[in-house]
């Protein structure tokens, strides 16, 4: 049996998009995450020393117009993510003031978070992207930053339902340490292809193994959590909606309750059981 190794764990994937000689992988994986579109994508990359602990990968990109921008890549950050990106595009922001003079041309900054436990619970969306706009006009807005958090957990396509390479991506992140081969759906992007082959190769050192195991079961840890609390969230709201439709079936007949709540009457008597 093939046995693939987690990608979203910071060493393994430092392996598999850290090293120069296989810098098409990222430049594969960011033009999808960031959907550059094409004028604009990268064509190559040279990695930078991250300024903090957090940061899985720091890359300055040069795309196809000679232009550059600065991406930082956090794998699994904590729960306070969302201010660490901010203060990681600061100090990106800041390394380059140290090196030309403050009026000099500043590159873009791109922060993305690939995180297999949940960020945001609002809704269900898989992807989001922030940047900063003038709130009288959010058609304008400032060029310097912007931030990418993807929640492996909202992404629910199956393999028959892939239908991007960025889709196929996320797929190989969430699935991978529990496939036995390579898909033919994600072998059909050669980058991932490279990658699923990478993950059955690749030999860690015992400290490497340590630090990985150590990783994946914390992570466990956090995912049983994190479904644990969204168990009780959904029956908290299923009981709510239930006693809601018991009071107004006292005052309204079954049918008037139906047309009310948008429910049938099939499934407004499979809340009342």
């Amino acid at each position: 049996m093939t046995t693939f190794l987690e990608p979203t764990t910071a060493i393994v994937f430092k392996k598999l998009f850290g090293e120069q000689d296989r810098s098409t992988l990222l430049i594969n994986l960011l033009n999808n995450l960031l959907e550059l579109p094409t004028g604009e994508q990268i064509e190559s990359i040279s990695f930078n020393e991250p300024d903090t602990e957090t940061v899985t990968l720091d890359v300055t990109c040069t795309d196809k117009q000679g232009k550059q921008c600065i991406v930082v890549l956090q794998i699994n950050a904590d729960s306070d993510v969302q201010e660490q990106c901010q203060f990681i595009a600061a100090q990106a922001l800041a390394r380059q003031l140290k090196k030309k003079a403050a009026t000099g041309a500043l590159a873009p900054i791109a922060c993305i978070t690939l995180a297999d436990s949940r960020i945001f619970s609002q809704d269900s969306r898989y992807s989001r992207t922030y940047r900063l706009i003038d709130a009288q006009a959010p058609d304008a807005r400032l060029q310097h930053t912007s931030f990418v958090f993807i929640e492996l957990p909202k992404f629910t396509k199956a393999l028959d339902e892939l239908s991007t390479t960025t889709d196929r991506w996320l797929y190989f992140f969430k699935h991978a340490a529990s496939l036995e081969a390579a898909p033919k759906q994600l072998e059909k992007v050669s980058e991932i292809k490279e990658a699923c082959q990478l993950l059955t190769e690749m030999k860690l050192t015992r400290k490497e193994l340590d630090t990985y195991e150590a990783e994946v079961k914390l992570r466990r840890i956090t995912q049983a959590q994190q479904e644990a609390e969204e168990q009780a969230r959904r029956q908290g709201m299923h009981d709510a909606q239930r006693k809601l439709i018991e009071q107004m079936l006292t005052a309204l007949p079954m049918e008037q309750v139906a047309d009310i709540t948008k429910l049938s009457i099939e499934q407004i008597q499979g809340l009342l059981v």
